[in-house]
């Protein structure tokens, strides 16, 4: 029994008790819990046990209960006017601990009846009076089921709902019977006598004496009595197999003949353990099997072409009918299964030919429902042709035509599909107009030899020697390579001879591929780069930078390619290197006379300053030139610029 505490409802009156009301009072003997008890209250004046059942009309909830009474709370009413005398039908519910409406509502498919307490009761208004109606909700009821005519009362008893609740105008209902008193001990209501379940302490009908009657034998063989839950006597039907005599056994409660076959007795029914096709069946015979299962399936043999059925109590294996199919497009040919293929409808057995062609078989490794074709080069249907070959191509039959030179009788042999002269050489036949393998330059001409090769007509083309300066033809029955004209194109390769280019090429008319053209390339001078012929080319001529210094000429430098003195050229000496965006021209001596041969300095300045800026602290401008001072016998300084120190009577200066 699982713990269970109750909630005290505090119940407000629905209808203050005049005359004609009714009161219901709830108890518990349960210990109260510290959680949630809930109490449903069904009430139907004059109505149905049905409209209690399908329903509750009233909920309550509690917090407490009252654990020194168990008293839980009341629930007053009145009946509607002019129904003062009508039956009143109650039912409770209590789910200690638990969600009342889905436990106790029978109605409800998560109903758990084991969790719950229902108590019911009939009684009738009495009209002036004011009925009082307890209801105790046992513990031994935790989960007791009774039906919607009873109620649980005192030991888990299930007893009329009438009978737990006698009332009479102005008296106190009687909720619980409170057992009997036999021989000086005290026995609960529906407690059983020692000894025999049969009889029970039922207060209705004793309090002094326990209520019953012995549960009889009923002399069948094949049932066992045994007292009910409420003392009734039952007669319980044995397991089926049981013997009830030599050679009978119980089957549905009832003893029916069997069989002894062999000294081993069988009941009614049973089959024979070495042949399904038997029965024991004791109206027929009780000393033998007996036939069964006429015409259904007994154990396979492994033949899909044969029947497995029971035939007067044997298991027949009958071929089936020719054409059965016996699995996937196989069918069955004198009880045997047979590969094959359905084409159409009709049935043909593994290899048949195709009646409309004979290139197609059935082959059921490549279908069951077409033909298939047969292997390619697969003879068929001569055509009539010596010189074509008659197979099967892609399930059709084909007539290629025979290699040219193919023998096709009376010593002729194919050519072109057809069957005429030719030639037989050294054993062996060629088609007319066939090359010789050995020699290009020679054939098969049946007008002319026909067991020798005769030669090609003269310049008839043979393998080119890959001269392109030579012809490649037949003469006299020989590969010949003579030369071609002189001027004949052909390709080679440019080269040099010294620094002559040769290109441009022809046939010499000798058979050799020359060139025809030269070109003398430049030569570079000492102030140049590149020059002359190289891997067939020439080779481009380059100028080296000005102011390269260069050998063979006086004071000699590089100036556009060519090697010149470089104070004698204004272009190309160090002043017109160096002048920047001043001019340069002849140095003039202390008179103001050009020098000769010249002397070439920056010109064009007025001031110090433009002249600083190229030569430094030390440079002046003089003349309109500038000048470096140096002194007598002495280098020039800042030098670089102007590094030769002319003497010059009462002031030295520099040029270049």
């Amino acid at each position: 029994m699982r713990a269970a505490t109750v909630l005290l409802v505090v119940m407000t009156c629905v209808a203050c008790a005049p005359p004609t009301a009714m009161t219901i009072e709830f108890s518990t003997n349960l210990t109260c819990p510290g959680d949630r008890t809930a109490r449903y209250l069904g009430v139907a004046i004059g109505g149905t046990e049905d409209a209690v059942e399908s329903a509750f009309t009233e909920i309550f909830d509690a917090s407490a209960c009252d654990a020194a009474t168990g008293v839980i709370g009341t629930y007053s009413f009145r009946p509607p006017d002019g129904d003062r005398s009508m039956t009143v039908n109650v039912r409770a519910a209590l789910a200690p601990g638990g969600d009342v409406e889905h436990v106790c509502n029978a109605q409800d498919r998560l109903s758990d009846p084991t969790h719950c307490i229902v108590a019911r009761r009939r009684v009738r208004f009495t009209p002036g009076a004011v009925l009082r109606v307890p209801i105790n909700f046992q513990e031994s009821c935790l989960g007791k089921p009774c039906t919607p005519n009873e109620t649980c009362v005192t030991g888990g008893l299930c007893v009329p709902k009438d009978v737990a609740a006698k009332c009479s105008s102005g008296s106190t209902c009687q909720v619980d019977l409170q057992g009997c008193d036999i021989a000086g001990t005290h026995y609960e209501a529906g407690a059983a006598k020692p000894g025999d379940t049969c009889f029970r302490c039922r207060p209705a009908e004793s309090t002094t004496d326990f209520s019953g009657a012995a549960c009889l034998d009923d002399s069948n063989g094949c049932t066992t009595e045994q007292c009910g839950p409420a003392g009734e006597c039952l007669h319980l039907a044995v397991a089926d197999g049981q013997s009830c005599g030599p050679g009978r056994f119980c089957k549905n409660a009832a003893c029916q003949q069997g069989c002894v076959i062999a000294n081993v007795e069988y009941p009614d029914g049973t089959a024979n353990p070495n042949n399904e096709c038997e029965v024991c069946d004791g109206s027929r015979n009780t000393a033998g099997w007996s036939p069964t299962n006429e015409g259904g399936a007994c154990p396979d043999e492994g033949n899909a072409c044969t029947s497995d059925a029971c035939t007067a109590g044997t298991c027949a294996h009958d071929a089936l009918p020719d054409g059965t199919n016996c699995g996937g497009s196989n069918i069955c040919t004198a009880g045997v299964c047979s590969a094959g293929c359905t084409i159409g409808g009709t049935f043909f057995s593994e290899g048949t030919v195709n009646p409309a062609n004979e290139c197609q078989r059935c082959v059921t490794a490549m279908s069951t429902t077409a033909w298939s074709a047969v292997a390619n080069t697969t003879a068929c249907l001569d055509d009539g042709n010596a010189c074509s070959d008659d197979v099967c191509t892609a399930g059709a039959c084909t007539h290629p035509l025979k290699a040219n030179g193919v023998m096709c009788g009376g010593g002729q042999v194919c050519t072109s599909g057809s069957c005429g002269t030719g030639c037989v050489i050294g054993g062996t036949p060629f088609a007319s107009g066939i090359t010789n393998p050995a020699n290009p330059c020679q054939s098969c001409q049946p007008g002319v030899s026909s067991t020798a090769w005769s030669p090609k007509v003269d310049r008839t083309t043979c393998p080119a020697d890959t001269n392109a300066c030579t012809n490649d033809w037949c003469v006299a029955g020989v590969c010949s390579h003579p030369p071609t004209a002189s001027g004949s194109a052909c390709s080679g390769t440019n080269y040099c001879s010294g620094a002559t280019r040769h290109f441009a090429f022809s046939c010499d008319g000798a058979g050799a591929c020359a060139a025809k053209s030269t070109q003398a390339c430049a030569t570079a001078s000492n102030c140049q780069t590149g020059g002359g012929c190289s891997a067939g080319a020439c080779v481009a001529v380059a100028n080296k930078a000005s102011g390269t210094a260069c050998s063979g000429v006086s004071n000699g430098m590089c100036c556009g390619g060519s090697c010149v003195n470089k104070g004698l050229d204004p272009n190309c000496g160090i002043c017109g290197l160096n002048c920047g965006s001043l001019g340069c021209g002849n140095s003039l001596d202390f008179n103001g006379v050009g020098r000769s041969p010249p002397q070439f300095v920056c010109v064009g300045v007025s001031a110090n300053a433009q002249c600083t800026g190229n030569y430094g602290s030390a440079a002046t401008a003089f003349n309109n030139q500038c000048n470096c001072q140096c002194a007598s016998g002495t280098s020039c300084s800042p030098g670089g610029k102007c590094p030769v120190c002319h003497d010059v009577s009462g002031t030295n200066y520099c040029t270049y």
